[in-house]
């Protein structure tokens, strides 16, 4: 039910539309509206970290910002990640071998310093948990990243439903645990 209501409350804010996504706005209007929605998501997972973890205040604010600390490395990684595709893309038809190559070593290095960073919160955050909330900030954790590629791409939902059911749709209902 958790998730269920985590991923009804961003679709209903359109906290996951494109939008929300775009990781390099255009102006500054842009930029502010870009900004305001990560800081709502970022409530949200921490509603969802303080539900799952049971954290005293002190623990949430010291998770809070963790997650704030590492969000810009990752904001730019995907960035990276973005422009790295947009070339290969460009590219991928023009049989240069070795651009097309370099391209891909360029995405999967990228990806892998997402994966590092991803390591480095982890440790910083774990400083602050006991071990049972150092699990279940990795579940929870995980559940939402799953949650929010399957809303991105407007597919099948992990434990059942669709995108199109929570946004009063006629997919499958959700199973249980949501």
């Amino acid at each position: 039910m958790k998730r269920f209501f985590l991923l009804a409350i961003l679709l209903s804010f359109g906290l996951l539309s494109p939008p929300a996504f775009a990781e390099d706005p255009k102006d500054a209007q842009e930029a502010a509206v870009l900004e305001a929605r990560r800081q709502q998501i970022h409530d949200l997972v921490m509603i969802r970290l303080n539900n799952a973890l049971d954290l005293t205040p002190a623990q949430s604010e010291q998770i809070s910002q963790v997650l704030r600390k590492f969000r810009k490395e990752k904001i730019e990684d995907r960035n990276k990640i973005r422009q790295l595709t947009l070339k290969l893309r460009e590219v991928s038809n023009s049989g240069d071998d070795a651009q097309i190559q370099s391209l891909i070593q360029q995405i999967s290095a990228t990806r892998a310093e997402i994966d590092k960073v991803d390591d480095r919160m982890f440790s910083e955050a774990k400083k602050h948990l006991n071990t049972r909330q150092q699990a279940q900030f990795i579940f929870v954790m995980e559940e939402i990243r799953k949650e929010v590629q399957a809303v991105k791409r407007g597919g099948q939902l992990p434990g059942g439903g669709t995108v199109n059911t929570l946004q009063g749709g006629s997919g499958k209902s959700p199973g249980k645990g949501y």
